[in-house]
Parts: C-alpha cells; structure tokens; sequence
C-alpha cells in the first residue's frame, strides 16, 4: 500500500482482493487459504473459533 501511495495508482488491482489483503497483511497464499478452510469451518458450526498460530 506505500507503494500506491507513492505512486499515486494502484499497484495490484482493486479487482485482485486477494492479492490486496496478502500485500497489506503480509500473509501468504498458504496462510490465507489456512484462514479461508476455517472461516468454512466455523461458518458451518464444526468449530466454534480460528485456531491458534503454533
């Protein structure tokens, strides 16, 4: 995001959010779709909160 700012545009397009929350966040791809398979899973009631980084 400092980079847009600097530039004064977007560097990834708004259309790639994923790709957006990974930059701002500084997640990575596996930590992300972690994060998407538990988001299923406490949507559907299997568990009741995101686990705990090891």
């Amino acid at each position: 995001m400092k980079k847009e700012a600097a530039k004064g545009t977007y560097v990834i397009p708004v259309t790639s959010y994923k790709q957006r929350v990974m930059e701002a966040t500084g997640i990575s791809e596996k930590i992300y779709r972690q994060i998407c398979k538990e988001m299923g899973l406490i949507e559907a009631g299997v568990i009741n909160s995101f686990s705990s980084p090891s």
